[in-house]
């Protein structure tokens, strides 16, 4: 998609996530996934995600997938080849 009155440089990063849940929705989304039962960060320094302001990216009008979208459609697509 090209928009003329688009100018300067656009990302399409929608969120940004902690470890934690990019594991925890990988499980979700992926059950049969192998991940050693202690791979959740419980410390007290824990980083909190990244935060964007997306006015410039969302000025577009483009719909950016969540990473939660992204998972389960690399997911199915690994399914589909036989990879996972």
């Amino acid at each position: 998609m090209e928009n003329n009155n688009a100018s300067g440089r656009y990302f399409s990063l929608v969120e940004s996530w902690h470890w934690n849940d990019i594991l925890s929705a990988l499980k979700e989304l992926y059950p049969e996934i192998s991940l050693d039962e202690n791979y959740k960060y419980e410390g007290d320094d824990i980083i909190r995600p990244t935060q964007f302001n997306l006015d410039r990216m969302n000025s577009l009008g483009v719909k950016v997938k969540s990473i939660r979208e992204i998972f389960a459609e690399c997911i199915s697509f690994f399914q589909s080849k036989g990879v996972l």
